[in-house]
Formats: structure tokens, sequence, C-alpha cells
């Protein structure tokens, strides 16, 4: 006769047994929250994305202003107004890199020297080794009783855009200007026929009101 053998259950398999299953959860939260997962997540992602583009959008462009010289500032040395002139030295162009017309412009800088001319009633007044249009302001009066060398000073003024065309007798030959120039500086066509030819160069001293200590 075969012998019955018994085996002895484990403490595994009573676990096994007594387990109950994992149930799916099938309520409405669960199946809500499952489905609409992968849209939250983009949304959240249109949004990051959005903030970033806003950002982004609001620095500044790269701008050709000379360097240290700040694009929100209208401040400016008379060596960096000087560095933003693209074509001084023909007589009848001047323009700048970064300003146009209707710019308004504070230079601010210390005089290097300072001089009255008696004969024309013009104090001419000079900014560390800048040359040419910027390097020389003239005013109008005498000011070395209220400026002298080593006093920073501020100098406010306006860019002004001016075309025209000189014609003989006024010049041997056909000339056309485009000058970009500080507004009170203009004396009109006939002013810079008659003055051109002095170290004005056409253009009228800017007004003691101009010129300010910083």
């Amino acid at each position: 006769m075969k012998k019955l053998s018994f085996k002895k259950k484990s403490v595994n398999d009573e676990i096994a047994i007594n387990t109950p299953r994992p149930v799916k959860d099938r309520s409405i939260k669960h199946i809500f929250k499952m489905n609409f997962l992968p849209i939250t997540f983009l949304i959240y992602s249109a949004i990051i994305i959005v903030v970033v583009l806003l950002f982004m959008s609001g620095l500044p462009e790269p701008s050709n202003v000379p360097n240290g010289h700040s694009v929100d500032s209208n401040i400016w040395s008379a060596q960096e107004l000087s560095e933003d002139i693209v074509s001084e030295g023909i007589d009848s162009s001047l323009l700048y890199k970064s300003l146009s017309d209707g710019d308004a412009i504070v230079i601010k800088d210390t005089i290097t020297d300072i001089s009255y001319n008696q004969n024309t009633d013009n104090t001419t007044v000079k900014f560390g080794n800048v040359v040419g249009y910027v390097g020389d302001l003239v005013f109008e009066g005498d000011l070395t009783s209220l400026y002298a060398t080593g006093v920073q000073v501020q100098v406010s003024v306006t860019i002004k855009l001016k075309t025209f065309t000189l014609e003989p007798p006024d010049v041997l030959s056909e000339i056309s200007y485009n000058l970009e120039i500080f507004e009170k500086q203009w004396g009109g066509k006939e002013y810079f026929v008659e003055k051109m030819a002095t170290s004005l160069k056409g253009l009228k001293p800017l007004p003691q009101s101009s010129i300010t200590l910083a």
C-alpha cells in the first residue's frame, strides 16, 4: 500500500494565501487623474516656455555704443561721443552710429583746457585728447570766470540732422551736406555759408545755458 505524504506548509505559503490581491482603483477620481496627467504636464511646460520667452524678449539687444557706455543712458563722455562718429573728416558729412535726429544727450566730462577769444567773444572748451567736432566745443561769451581746467561739467544738447546742398557762387562746385549736429549750433543756411570758412565751420556757438557744473 502506498503511503500518503503530507507537505508541511511554510510561513511564506501562509502569507501568500492570506494576502489579498491588489484591487485596481477604478474610482472616477483615479481615472480622471490618470487621463489628465499628460495634459497637466503639457500645460506646465507651455507656461515655463512662455515665461522664458518673455524674459528673453526683455533683455537689451546688442548695441554698437562704445565700451563702457550704457545703451539706456543719455550721458556720454567726449571721448565716447567722438568714437561714435562714423564720418568725421569729410566737411560735408558728419553722422553717428548710435544717435539720430531728435536724441537729447548730455556730454559729461572734465575740462582740460578753456580759452576766451575776445575778437569773436567766444569761449572754447576742450576735453582730454579728443580732437575734432566734439573735442572743441565753442560757447557764446566769456566762461573763464565760471569754469576752469580740471572742473567737471555737463553740456546738454539735442542731435539735429541737417541735409542741404550748396551751389556756386557759394562754393566752387556743388556740395551736398549730411550733418548730425547739435540743434542750437544751426543758424540757417545763410549763416552756414557766411561762417563756413571760419573756425566755427558754419555753426553757431552754443549758448551758455547749455553748459553747467556736473
